[in-house]
């Protein structure tokens, strides 16, 4: 059994980074002596906390409904005082930008453009969640934003952000080791964030911090490509935009005008950012992390927390309803796990359609197979649609509780009355995912009441299609002597030949006419031209040599592919068997066909990249 930390209601496993705010750790909440939940736990310097943020971590709360639902952030926040307060949050694997930036810098592994751009349009879309709702971040930093192993990104600190703003002028270090990425904008909170994320690019494409003494356009017109190994200025769109945001061009006046910038140097460019992209270099920089990570995270789950549980049980009893936040309150791991669960049943549907398509029963009628397929894309659908409810639920649950406190806490009969109103409309809100959900509920039980009835239909025998039947050749019989005779054609064959007469009549010959199953393979129809990995382009990597990927393509009874595999490619980073793979995938294919109809079949496809091939 491994050995924990207790800090509140958590028990903490392995440290995963150390920074100026604080340390962040993976945490582990328990039910008796069972794993109940992972938790990415946040803690905060003594210098912090002497500043006085524990006394602003009892605001944060009020935050939360209006963050929940949005993926830019974390879920499942819980805020706990007491000696060391500590804030939480559903565990995703990863790391932080900080040491995503430090570790290839040591590492020496290129950072391209396309990364840089995906991070940056990450964090973006956070920034303007945050802006559109009346909020603003205020201490954005590389610390501030968790890269998963997957590529997605996350602002961690978003509901506490603004409480460490305000006690940052008492905390002369921590301040000091964020002040790259600060300036002064005589209280714009918006031009703030847009400061912040310039400098964070500035570091993400040169693997250097923005000077603090420097012009920001002097800095960022001398800034060259370092991050991706290469000695050439930033494109200009790029570079136009990193000026903007720092304010040395043309400011952006608000989030409209910036997102729409954005697009345009996201889509309209050369660089195409994608979270695929994005995943293979995080599994690439933390291969060994991400595999220690997932072990620990394994024996975790299996442990024996008998030794904590009493523990637990104090705690969680004695601690006082003043230091239980409104969000550990709604957002329990009840709730989380029934979102989990949600996900996982959609998974598990959509992962139920794909394999059913490559391998359904053969000896199924081709109605029972559309049947069962459509039946799987319907229960995707509902299970998706299940777990959105339950979202939106919580979200109202939330809201209307927040709401009938702020009611019973006012004083004015004209709150009370705004109040009331919203409370009314919230609960008009509820009642109608209420329905929506008992509406759900019954479509699913006719889902299941369909699918009962496609496994009887399966079991009734199809029409019978003649069947080869072998006829073996008599064995001679020694006490007597037989008249020469042909050797036997081949069986079975498609125009069987008349045969001699048989001397033994004992033979029983067939009575149907032999068959042979006529099937041929899918086929590529309009095979898309793969792009030449950026990658490899900006490494140079054997520009001037051929290089082939192989893949599999598996094709439903549509002609649509329903899943690529890699065969042989290219080793390394360099993306060219990334880019066969969305070639295959947007590629159009005849199905393969048994007896004239179509079915599931795969094929195979070349690509060719480089000297004669090259795309």
């Amino acid at each position: 059994m491994a050995t924990y930390t207790r800090l509140g209601s958590f028990l903490l496993a392995d440290e995963l980074t150390a920074d100026p705010i604080g340390h962040i750790q993976r945490g582990v909440s328990i039910v008796g002596s069972a794993f109940d939940h992972h938790w990415l736990v946040r803690t905060f310097s003594d210098e912090l906390l002497q500043a006085g943020l524990a006394s602003k971590l009892g605001e944060v709360s009020k935050l939360l409904p209006q963050l929940s639902g949005s993926k830019s952030f974390g879920q499942g926040y819980r805020i706990e005082s007491g000696t060391t307060p500590h804030v939480a949050c559903d565990y995703t694997p990863g790391r932080t930008l900080a040491q995503m930036i430090e570790k290839a810098k040591v590492e020496q592994i290129p950072l391209g453009v396309d990364h840089s751009l995906s991070i940056l349009q990450g964090i973006a879309q956070g920034i303007i969640h945050l802006h559109t709702k009346g909020l603003s971040h205020g201490l954005l930093t590389p610390h501030s934003v968790w890269v998963s192993f997957e590529g997605a990104t996350e602002i961690l600190d978003a509901p506490y952000s603004q409480a460490l703003r305000q006690v940052l002028p008492k905390c002369p270090v921590t301040k000091g080791s964020l002040e790259s990425y600060l300036r002064e904008t005589s209280g714009n909170a918006l031009q703030q964030d847009f400061f912040s994320m310039g400098a964070m690019l500035y570091e993400l494409l040169t693997f250097e911090k923005l000077p603090v003494m420097a012009e920001p356009a002097f800095a960022a017109s001398k800034a060259t490509l370092k991050a991706a190994q290469e000695d050439t200025a930033v494109p200009p769109e790029i570079l136009n935009l990193m000026k903007r945001l720092m304010g040395a061009g043309e400011p952006f006046a608000d989030v409209q005008s910036f997102s729409t910038e954005m697009d345009h140097v996201l889509y309209d460019g050369d660089y195409s950012p994608t979270t695929f992209n994005m995943a293979f270099f995080m599994h690439t920089l933390f291969r060994e992390e991400n595999d220690r990570d997932g072990a620990s995270v394994k024996a975790e789950q299996a442990d024996n927390f008998a030794a904590y549980s009493s523990e637990a049980d104090s705690i969680h009893a004695s601690r006082p309803r003043s230091e239980v936040s409104e969000a550990e309150a709604a957002q329990t791991t009840r709730v989380s796990k029934k979102g989990l669960y949600g996900g996982l049943a959609a998974v598990a549907a959509v992962v139920a359609v794909l394999g059913f398509i490559a391998f359904r029963p053969k000896g199924d009628s081709e109605e029972v197979i559309k049947m069962r397929t459509e039946l799987a894309q319907l229960q995707a659908a509902q299970a998706e649609k299940e777990q959105q409810l339950a979202g939106a639920s919580q979200a109202s649950k939330e809201k209307l509780d927040i709401l009938k406190k702020q009611q019973l806490e006012t004083k004015s009969a004209a709150d009370k009355a705004k109040l009331e109103q919203q409370i009314a409309a919230e609960e008009r809100n509820k009642q109608e995912l209420d329905q929506k959900k008992a509406d759900l509920k019954k479509q699913q039980e006719e889902a299941r009441a369909k699918a009962i009835q496609i496994a009887q239909a399966a079991v009734v025998p199809p029409v019978q299609k003649p069947v080869a039947v072998k006829v073996e050749a008599p064995k001679p019989e020694p006490a007597r002597v037989e008249p020469p005779k042909p050797a036997p054609a081949p069986m079975p064959a498609p125009a069987p030949v008349q045969e001699p007469p048989r001397p033994t009549p004992a033979v029983v010959q067939p009575q149907a006419t032999p068959t042979i199953v006529q099937e041929t393979a899918a086929a590529a129809l309009n095979k898309a031209q793969p792009t030449f990995p950026v990658r490899a382009k900006q490494m140079r990597f054997e520009v001037d040599k051929p290089h082939s990927v192989k893949v599999k393509v598996f094709v439903d009874a549509q002609g649509r592919p329903q899943k690529v595999t890699v065969i042989s490619g290219v080793d390394g980073a360099w993306g060219f068997n990334e880019a066969a793979n969305d070639a295959a995938s947007r590629s159009t294919y005849t199905p393969a066909t048994r007896d004239g109809k179509p079915v599931a079949g795969y094929t195979i496809v070349e690509y060719m990249f480089g000297a004669s091939g090259r795309h």
